[in-house]
């Protein structure tokens, strides 16, 4: 009898401390939680520091004459994951982001796309490995697409009529994910800001560099990382207007800019195509410099907007003296065709055509 009393007194006492122990894990763990929600609103405030107000820059527009060119033709101000807050590794992602993004002008955003709970989703990662993400949070994919059609082309915009290339780089090979895509991209994006039909499945193999400009104004350029080809015969593929990795268009890496082993070929791809520019994978957010990769010729540089550093600040300042977030290349990057001039008349005495030969005793032709 004693020893069955001592039985439950000890397992009464385990129970206690097991109980314990369940309660001090659920406190960590709010409190953990807790803490790195007040790490992200932060970070957070801390872009918003950065960035007290919109970019000083203007939409392109027809009366002004370095607006005339080709797309290929221009620099583009371009932020790269551009709902990060911070680093790529144990950080967020945060709508917040990407509304700055837009307020500085911003008009190529770059994305990771991930599956979570079999649905598309943004976040960021240090790395190229499709199961592994770095934020602890995600945005829904059609919530981001949202945030982009109401405040992208608003008044709020400092250039809201600039065309807004959106490049995804899709982290899973879940085939329904790029289906969903295109539903969201059909119900959260305003019809007359998607390219038609003529645009459709990678301009229809064509170069959208070759497009006037300002026949892109207002719209939505779809551009998607061609690595990851399994968009291809689903239904996102209609929606796709230009795929990096391909024929007409380079998706490059820092290393892959600055060490390129013939610059002269870059910068000759560069006049009749398009590339763009990341920084390299680190878990680490900061930026190289733009200007080596606009030497090049290189349109679009994505930037880490969330960490303003010297070269970012240079950035900056390229597109704000220009006033414009679409900036004319130098002539010497552009790709100018050069027309054969007129050829002057031809002298009939010169002629190598046939000609009557006459004298006293013959008659002929020569």
């Amino acid at each position: 009898m004693e020893s069955s009393t001592i039985n439950v007194s000890c397992n009464t006492q385990v129970g206690y401390i097991v109980y314990a122990f369940t309660v001090l894990i659920i406190i960590g763990v709010i409190v953990y939680v807790a803490l790195k929600s007040k790490e992200k609103e932060k970070d957070e405030d801390n872009m918003s520091d950065e960035y007290p107000s919109n970019a000083p820059l203007r939409s392109i527009s027809k009366q002004e004459a370095d607006c005339k060119y080709l797309f290929r033709d221009y620099y583009i101000k371009s932020a790269y994951n551009c709902c990060a807050v911070n680093k790529f590794k144990n950080s967020f992602v945060s709508k917040k982001a990407l509304k700055i993004c837009l307020a500085q002008g911003c008009r190529c955003l770059d994305f990771e796309i991930y599956s979570v709970d079999d649905k598309p989703v943004v976040a960021v990662s240090d790395k190229s490995d499709y199961n592994v993400k770095g934020t602890y949070n995600s945005i829904p994919f059609d919530e981001m697409l949202n945030i982009i059609n109401t405040n992208a082309f608003d008044s709020g915009c400092p250039n809201p009529n600039d065309p807004l290339v959106l490049h995804f780089r899709i982290k899973t090979n879940k085939s329904d994910i790029y289906d969903k895509m295109a539903s969201d991209i059909l119900a959260n994006i305003d019809n007359y800001r998607i390219l038609g039909p003529k645009f459709s499945y990678e301009f229809n193999g064509r170069n959208i560099g070759r497009v006037p400009l300002l026949l892109l104004t207002g719209k939505v350029i779809i551009a998607i990382d061609k690595t990851n080809s399994n968009y291809e015969g689903t239904k996102l593929d209609e929606y796709v207007n230009v795929a990096t990795n391909s024929v007409f268009a380079r998706g490059l890496r820092n290393y892959d800019v600055i060490y390129t082993p013939d610059f002269q070929e870059l910068i000759e791809f560069n006049r009749k195509n398009i590339t763009l520019s990341m920084p390299d994978l680190s878990s680490e957010n900061k930026n190289d410099k733009a200007a080596q990769h606009m030497a090049y010729g290189c349109q679009m540089v994505c930037m880490n907007m969330q960490n303003n550093d010297d070269n970012l600040k240079f950035y900056n300042s390229f597109f704000e003296d220009k006033g414009k977030a679409f900036v004319l290349k130098p002539e010497k990057l552009r790709f100018i065709q050069k027309l054969m001039e007129k050829p002057a008349t031809q002298d009939p005495k010169l002629s190598y055509g046939t000609r009557p030969v006459e004298a006293d005793y013959y008659s002929f032709n020569m």
